[in-house]
């Protein structure tokens, strides 16, 4: 659930911070807001040692991290309702919750998804996942 903030900065860091988002996004909508939790986190995760060091909970040893970070992924796009196949706009804006937006992190986590047999590429921008029967043949 997303909460409102309101907060003041100089207005050139507003304005270089605008045209970034302007030309990344080409205009959309939330982007300013996903580009200001990125930069949060990434502070929080500079200036916080729990968040780094904290052993997570219920966590299975014989995944890896990228393992983990990719079935929060899933979880939050099913928890959108995208029980079948999902946009990777989609994905994009899953995936900034857990790990981050930069496209080569997306693509990190896609090409990872494909490589542990969890999706598959379906068409265009539409991605699909791989159910447990195809993996059983």
């Amino acid at each position: 659930m997303k909460a409102r903030v309101t907060f003041s900065i100089e207005e050139g860091i507003k304005n270089r911070l605008y045209d970034h988002v302007k030309a990344k996004y080409h205009g959309f909508k939330g982007g300013l807001s996903l580009e200001v939790e990125d930069a949060i986190v990434a502070w929080l995760n500079d200036n916080t040692h729990i968040s780094t060091h904290k052993k997570e909970d219920n966590v299975n040893p014989q995944f890896s991290r990228v393992e983990h970070k990719l079935e929060q992924i899933f979880r939050i796009l099913k928890g959108q309702g995208l029980l079948i196949s999902f946009s990777q706009r989609d994905f994009e804006v899953a995936c900034s919750k857990i790990v981050g937006s930069d496209f080569r992190t997306v693509r990190k986590y896609l090409d990872w998804g494909v490589k542990l047999h969890k999706i598959r590429h379906k068409t265009g921008v539409v991605w699909e996942y791989v159910s447990e029967e195809e993996l059983d043949r």
